[in-house]
């Protein structure tokens, strides 16, 4: 059945696959300005990361859940897995805006997929340049998974600290520090210095609202739409935004748009359509035995309040008796 809340969520993901084509436009032209625009990505990440995560801090304190010590450690190194993101921007200038984000989601959807089968949401030119582009979509593809993991951390760690700003804040500052050492080998050893103009004030302004933004908003999409399904939409907005950016040549490349990426374009759309129609109509096959992460307390404890007041109980009886049911060993069967 499709829902207000659902139609906007697809909104949302299709704003936010967009978002990622411009964010590359713009690291293009800023890292155009060094003379050395590969290695330059990293400062441009980093800085769109520390922007980012400045935009959150009033969203942090305004927070009304209490933040507590997290549950789970691994909920803290999200940021870590955002590193390799830089590497996408070079990758573009070699082979195109939309094979670098069909790689890099190769590598989310592939590794959304896991998360969504574990929590059974789903049934199972020269040979130099050539070489060059091989290393720079593994990066990218790299950097997929890092954004995934990057996603399931912040996930987890909102229901501790309080809210999903405030995990993605923490997420950031980890990336930001991680990435020192990267910084230091760039500007030490290879004497790559950082190129800022105050002219180009907008742009970074973008790219630090674009990273808050995409971040914060990739925990709150698959907490209402699934793993798969939230990668499955924002893919669309992407293929279409990199398509256009791709044929007018704005991140270094022109790639024209002929007839097969087109009709590629439209098996992608058709085929997230139905994957999309699927995994609702199985999500309610499986409502009875499934506790859904639909339920806003799941992501965000300050939404505990707003939902039916034996909401938490329920949750939490629910998970009790999963949990009980895994250790006696009587669990249905698997799915692959």
């Amino acid at each position: 059945m499709v829902t207000a809340k659902l139609i906007g969520c697809i909104i949302w993901a299709l704003l936010v696959g967009a978002s990622v084509t411009g964010m590359m436009c713009t690291n293009a032209v800023l890292n155009g300005r060094s003379p050395d625009p590969d290695f330059h990505a990293l400062y441009t990440a980093q800085i769109a990361i520390l922007c980012g995560g400045v935009l959150l801090v009033p969203r942090c304190i305004m927070a009304p859940a209490p933040c507590v010590r997290p549950g789970r450690w691994w909920s803290l190194i999200g940021g870590i897995f955002a590193l390799p993101g830089f590497v996408c921007v070079p990758a573009s200038k070699y082979v195109g805006v939309q094979v670098v984000l069909l790689t890099q989601l190769v590598a989310m959807l592939g590794t959304a997929l896991l998360f969504d089968i574990r929590r059974g949401r789903v049934r199972l030119t020269d040979f130099k340049r050539l070489v060059e582009a091989l290393l720079l979509l593994i990066g990218v593809f790299g950097s997929g998974v890092g954004y995934a993991m990057q996603a399931k951390c912040n996930l987890r760690l909102a229901r501790d600290v309080g809210s999903t700003a405030r995990s993605t804040f923490i997420s950031s500052m980890v990336c930001l520090v991680a990435g020192v050492p990267l910084d230091f080998v760039f500007g030490a050893g290879y004497r790559i210095g950082l190129v800022m103009h105050l002219h180009d004030w907008a742009l970074w302004l973008y790219i630090g609202f674009q990273s808050a933004f995409y971040f914060a908003s990739l925990s709150r999409l698959q907490a209402w739409m699934g793993y798969t399904t939230s990668y499955l939409v924002l893919l669309v907005g992407k293929l279409t935004s990199s398509s256009v950016v791709d044929a007018m040549g704005l991140s270094g490349k022109v790639v024209p748009f002929d007839y097969v990426r087109g009709l590629a374009l439209t098996m992608v759309f058709v085929g997230t359509a139905l994957f999309s129609t699927g995994g609702q109509r199985q999500q309610r096959e499986e409502a009875s035995f499934t506790i859904s992460s639909l339920e806003p307390a799941f992501v965000d404890p300050a939404n505990e309040d707003k939902t039916d007041p034996a909401g938490g109980a329920k949750l939490r009886e629910g998970m009790t008796a999963a949990a009980a049911t895994e250790a006696s060993g009587v669990a249905g069967p698997s799915h692959a």
